[in-house]
């Protein structure tokens, strides 16, 4: 059975951070393999090309990289870069562990649709290959992906005559997204007061959080602009809008759940 790939990058990661640890490759089945062993005891030891795979894995995302000093290649050795060994002190999920990223995301929001999950993805590896316009654009329909979905669950919740009345605004060809997102927003910010506290706690944040997203980097990414995206941008929108589809999340099974108040 294969071993599971995040279990196996995170213990790569701490034995490359361990001080004491032999790091070095060997023939790909002892010195570093048998530290990350040590490190972690999988009930199914990795083979040498899950080993591999893993570590150029991390050297492709910048987080570790091969260091040839030594003559014999037995003993070059592999090393965190200085991101690595950030990722490491940082407690938090980083999408620069891609995989590490998406995981935490699925065990906060585990029941995103298919849509917001497959484009999420799409923009966290476009960012760790430092595509950061294509991780831009795909990050964008990622959250207009969720707003609809959102939106679907408000106008389940919604009485019957002011579903229609949103459903309509919504079913406009001539809408853009950002507009039809100020739409429901603003019939969301009327019925706040329907809403449990531990939904409405900065709310108003998240969905300018959201907003942003879809105007400045779903807008601007998505048309020949020629406007460009750097890496610590994307870093922190990934992570903005990690911590934002965890409130939307809670917004939609709210919807879901229960039903507006008839009066």
């Amino acid at each position: 059975m294969p071993v599971d790939r995040l279990q196996l990058q995170s213990a790569l990661l701490r034995t490359l951070a361990n001080p004491q640890a032999d790091k070095r490759l060997g023939r790909g089945y002892h010195y570093l393999m048998q530290a990350v062993l040590d490190q972690d005891g999988f009930p199914e030891a990795p083979t040498p090309q899950e080993l591999l795979e893993s570590v150029w894995s991390l050297i492709a995302q910048g987080l570790a990289y091969l260091d040839v000093t030594q003559d014999a290649p037995t003993n070059w050795a592999v090393r965190l870069t200085a991101a690595g060994a950030n990722l490491i002190e940082d407690r938090e999920a980083d999408p620069d562990l891609a995989e590490g990223f998406l995981h935490r995301i699925a065990e906060a929001c585990p029941n995103l649709t298919d849509l917001v999950v497959h484009y999420l993805r799409e923009a966290v590896l476009a960012y760790t290959k430092q595509l950061y316009t294509a991780s831009a654009v795909m990050l964008g329909v990622a959250a207009e992906a969720e707003v609809l979905d959102v939106a679907n669950a408000f106008l389940d919740w919604l009485p019957a005559t002011q579903a229609e009345k949103l459903e309509k605004a919504l079913g406009s060809k001539k809408t853009s997204y950002v507009q039809k997102f100020k739409e429901v927003r603003k019939r969301i910010s009327a019925w706040v007061n329907e809403l449990p506290d531990d939904v409405t706690d900065d709310l108003t944040i998240q969905l300018d959080a959201v907003l942003n997203l879809l105007r400045i980097y779903r807008n601007d990414a998505g048309h020949p602009t020629g406007k460009s995206f750097a890496r610590p941008t994307m870093r922190l929108c990934l992570l903005v809008f990690a911590t934002s589809l965890e409130r939307s999340e809670q917004l939609r099974h709210f919807f879901a759940a229960n039903r507006a108040p008839t009066t």
